[in-house]
């Protein structure tokens, strides 16, 4: 039955579209107006989308890894590997919103390689893991570390286990 109506009301459209001047010329304003407010809705979406893209590729430059201090950073090796210790940040203004740390987990030929500065060089790399640290820390503040590090599931036998991290992200926050 809805088909039917749907069919005869396509018809009847169809037919006054083609045979009444006055109706069509109704139909193609309204198509036209709304073609234009469409646009503009998207056009102005885009300018949005592009002024806040700006802003955080503004927001991933504005910290320093440099200005982070880490502190008493420890890590668990065994699976789940648990990393602990604070985070201050340094910088004199802005506020810490994201911190994204690269953990490598290496196995070491000998317990001294392990230990000392340096001595993981020699070390064989066998895993590496990623850490999104997620929490405000304002200038001259620092907050605890008490996470779990991802993708570190497969992780080879070690004798004489190092580990480091790298910064790859600083990520300030908006004001």
């Amino acid at each position: 039955m809805s088909v039917a109506v749907g069919a005869l009301a396509a018809i009847l459209f169809l037919y006054l579209f083609a045979t009444v001047p006055p109706f069509r010329k109704l139909i193609l304003g309204i198509v036209l107006v709304g073609g234009a407010i469409g646009g503009a809705l998207a056009w102005h979406d885009y300018a949005q989308n592009e002024q806040y893209m700006a802003q955080q590729e503004e927001l991933r430059h504005l910290i320093f890894p440099e200005q982070l201090e880490f502190r008493n950073m420890t890590l668990i090796i065994d699976y789940p590997f648990h990393l602990q210790g604070s985070i201050k940040n340094n910088h004199p203004w802005a506020t810490l919103d994201n911190v994204k740390l690269q953990v490598t987990i290496k196995d070491c030929p000998t317990e001294t390689a392990a230990s000392k500065p340096g001595g993981a060089k020699d070390c064989e790399i066998i895993g590496q893991g990623s850490v999104d640290l997620y929490d405000d820390v304002p200038p001259g503040q620092a907050r605890a570390i008490d996470t779990f590090v991802s993708n570190l599931s497969n992780i080879s036998k070690h004798e004489h286990p190092a580990w480091d991290y790298l910064v790859t992200q600083v990520v300030a926050a908006r004001n």
